[in-house]
């Protein structure tokens, strides 16, 4: 029973995730390269 819900919820989890990435490709554009960079800066 438990090998029936695993993938279930490891879909319910991973399918949100893969819309918020693709949100993020969408928006890349408009994210401040800059405020990624700091902590590379900050080393």
């Amino acid at each position: 029973m438990l090998l029936d819900c695993v993938p279930n919820n490891v879909e319910m989890t991973i399918m949100p995730v893969q819309q918020i990435l693709s949100i993020l490709q969408r928006g890349w554009k408009f994210i401040p390269v800059p405020v990624l960079g700091q902590g590379s800066h900050q080393k």
